[in-house]
């Protein structure tokens, strides 16, 4: 990836932590003190870093260097909070990644929906999202993709993300007798970034569909004049494969753990 788009990146994070727009433009840490927030996140992009949170977890993680300040760090200095740590990457061209000739797609949230059903719900939160009903996709809060159910709205906790403007836009693959196979979904960040994922009903994974829709998704956002921007656990090996597959280039790493406010509690 060139210059130019990892600085159009570190803008949109710029942007989404809360930092001036130049904030992340030259190599070294910085750090901004919430004490509002519940919510700590760590951001790696190349030889920058960032650190924001309440200031007891700030202050903990000043003499930690970028090179150690990891999950596991992170655990230990947060007195045992869960911990997601994602891996960043971003795509600046349009990679034929596609394995389904003449795919039957549609764009219609109640085929995201029914996909969504036919999959484990774990494997939903993994992919950042959850069931989606007739109210259809709502934007994201404060730690991810907030989806609209019949019980009301949930937060999707990996997604680790805020400022996600617009609707979703989805892509989902259908059989001859129209049930979803696999799906992809873009949400925009901050009116910079196309936030990409993929999910696949276990009986029809590893050949391809993933590929597929994940592919549709990447080059509409790269249309839309976005850039596509794809998460994945650090163990999630499948995950940061098929992105390097569509042509996406690991960049950096976000990690994101909520905690009380004051130090203690």
């Amino acid at each position: 990836m060139d210059g130019h788009l990892l600085d159009i990146v570190r803008l949109a994070w710029c942007r989404e932590l809360g930092l001036d727009d130049a904030a992340l433009a030259t190599p070294g840490r910085v750090t901004r003190v919430d004490d509002a927030s519940a919510l700590v996140r760590v951001l790696r992009l190349g030889d920058v870093s960032a650190v924001v949170g309440p200031g007891w977890v700030v202050d903990a993680v000043a003499t930690v260097p970028d090179a150690e300040l990891d999950a596991s760090a992170l655990l230990d200095l947060t007195r045992g909070h869960a911990v997601r740590s994602h891996a960043l990457s971003y795509c600046a061209d349009w990679v034929d990644a596609t394995r389904v000739r003449d795919p039957l797609i549609s764009h219609e949230v109640d085929d995201l929906a029914e996909l969504l059903r036919r999959c484990p719900p774990d494997d939903a939160t993994e992919a950042g999202l959850e069931i989606v009903t007739e109210a259809g996709l709502e934007n994201v809060t404060e730690a991810g993709l907030e989806i609209a159910t019949e019980a009301g709205l949930e937060n999707v906790t990996e997604a680790g993300l805020g400022n996600v403007t617009g609707e979703a836009s989805s892509f989902v693959l259908l059989d001859d007798d129209h049930r979803p196979l696999s799906g992809a979904v873009y949400t925009e960040v901050q009116s910079i970034l196309a936030d990409v994922t993929a999910l696949t009903v276990p009986e029809h994974r590893r050949i391809g569909l993933a590929a597929t829709v994940a592919t549709l998704a990447t080059h509409d956002a790269l249309d839309a004049g976005l850039v596509p921007q794809w998460r994945a656990r650090r163990d999630n090996t499948a995950g940061r494969g098929l992105a390097a597959v569509l042509g996406y280039t690991e960049l950096g790493t976000h990690i994101s753990v909520a905690v009380p406010a004051a130090a203690g509690t």
